[in-house]
């Protein structure tokens, strides 16, 4: 089997392990991974191994943070919704009170 389908392996196992956990750290080596796999066709061991770990770091300093804030403001948009799922369809919830002495019954 030739380099560059291992390294593709690598990298689509490492993608659909991230699928499994949150942060996107698993991902990054993915796309190191993936790198390697290019770089492969053009040259020996070494410089696939330093891909990855150049690929790797990069996606990590660059890629990873702004994927974070991404998905941060998805989480907070959502959150604002207050909906609540009810057989498979949304109804508005009621605000919740803030002070228990101004309920009134």
């Amino acid at each position: 089997m030739d380099a560059y389908v291992i390294w593709f392996i690598v990298a689509i196992f490492f993608t659909v392990l991230e699928m499994f956990t949150s942060g996107f750290a698993v991902m990054c080596f993915g796309i190191g991974a993936l790198l390697a796999s290019v770089v492969s066709c053009f040259a020996g061991l070494n410089a696939q191994i330093l891909a990855m770990v150049i690929g790797s770091a990069l996606s990590f300093f660059l890629v990873r943070p702004i994927v974070l804030k991404f998905f941060s403001k998805r989480e907070k948009a959502g959150a604002s919704l207050s909906m609540e799922t009810t057989g498979g369809r949304f109804r508005r919830r009621a605000p919740s009170l803030r002070r228990a002495s101004a309920w009134r019954s």
